[in-house]
């Protein structure tokens, strides 16, 4: 498997990926604890599974995800944008791709749903407040299928799938990235684990051949919503219209400055 030529891989360890994700977690325990503090200490109500609380570590996991592939990105050099993939691709190549990539997920989810038949409910709107009002449920649909796909590409696929790529070929790479992918979402259900380390490791399996990861954040919003407007507590418009806007905002990205280099292959 190669991916296309156009830029040198940053010269990131293969270690950086499990570096960055261990800080992201200490970090966001101690920020959400201090959180919580600040929060009982003005309403003396808020619950550890209070929606407010679990808004805010969310943003707060967001930002630490992002903030850490950078700090640590930074410790070879600048980081640039095309390093994490953020650069334009061909466009039709980014479709074929995307859709070769979903046709995995989805084969693997058939397969896995006749022979598991998962039945585990999912709580993460109702825990995040989605339902509880139309600014709550617009608030939270652009947290789930607007930000989330972006923070979480840019460091699955863009940093610690990158990572990987500086010493491993691409299927180890991919199928490690896509474990840890599906791993760290345990706690949104564990029946849930497999199908996403199907999902990621087609993510891992479009970037390396667009050499974007446009199409995976496109692709990634495109599967919230279906999650968000599938629920109870979400809603199909609102999942929509950011979906929308988030696949718009991938087609319309402006092109960065190209590296010469060979990809690993």
């Amino acid at each position: 498997m190669t991916a296309p030529a156009e830029e040198a891989r940053p010269a990131w360890p293969a270690w950086y990926g499990f570096a960055a994700l261990a800080m992201s977690i200490v970090i966001a325990v101690v920020a959400g604890g201090v959180l919580y503090a600040i929060l009982k200490s003005a309403d003396h109500t808020i619950k550890t599974d209070s929606p407010a609380l679990n808004v805010g570590a969310t943003l707060i996991q967001d930002a630490v995800l992002v903030g850490s592939a950078l700090w640590l990105a930074a410790m070879t050099g600048r980081p640039r944008l095309w390093q994490f993939g953020l650069r334009r691709t061909r466009f039709w190549r980014a479709v074929g791709w995307a859709a070769i990539a979903l046709g995995i997920y989805l084969l693997f989810q058939i397969i896995y749903v006749a022979a598991v038949n998962p039945h585990e409910k999912q709580t993460t709107l109702q825990d995040l407040g989605a339902g509880s009002g139309g600014v709550a449920t617009l608030f939270i649909g652009v947290l789930v299928v607007g930000v989330a796909p972006l923070t979480e590409e840019f460091f699955f696929r863009g940093f610690f799938f990158g990572s990987l790529r500086t010493r491993f070929s691409f299927w180890p790479a991919a199928l490690i990235d896509g474990v840890v992918f599906g791993v760290i979402h345990a706690p949104t259900g564990i029946q849930a684990v497999p199908p996403l380390i199907a999902l990621g490791f087609a993510f891992c399996l479009c970037y390396e051949a667009t050499g974007s990861i446009l199409p995976t954040i496109a692709l990634h919003s495109l599967n919230n919503m279906v999650a968000f407007g599938a629920d109870k507590d979400g809603s199909w418009a609102v999942g929509a219209v950011v979906a929308g806007a988030v696949i718009a905002a991938c087609i319309a990205f402006p092109a960065t400055r190209r590296r010469p280099g060979v990809a690993r292959a």
